[in-house]
């Protein structure tokens, strides 16, 4: 498509798609633009975090394994119907510990 001179408008805050397919990339933070037309090859994911966040970002932490508390919910089995009497959870199980956050969404 470059070669028939089309663009294609790519938005994404997944920096390792971003290098992947762009040639130029414009950024943007607060709605306001913080570069323009960088040239993917001439930086990194590091420094388009940067101009997108306004600070430096890390990619990893080291991080100690975790070592759960005392468990604090317990589920078996649950089946719960919507609104709409159709199925909306079948057969959950799961176990909450002290110190987890958990997440369900569907």
């Amino acid at each position: 498509m470059v070669a028939e001179g089309k663009s294609i408008i790519f938005i994404s805050h997944k920096l390792n798609e971003v290098m992947e397919i762009s040639d130029r990339v414009t950024v943007l933070r607060r709605g306001r633009v913080t570069a323009s037309g960088v040239n993917t090859k001439n930086v990194t994911k590091e420094e388009l975090a940067r101009l997108m966040v306004g600070r430096e970002v890390l990619f990893s932490q080291e991080k100690n394994p975790s070592r759960p508390g005392k468990r604090v919910l317990s589920i078996r089995d649950l089946h719960v119907e919507s609104d709409k009497g159709l199925p909306a959870l079948r057969g959950l199980s799961l176990d909450v510990f002290e110190g987890e956050i958990v997440g369900l969404a569907g």
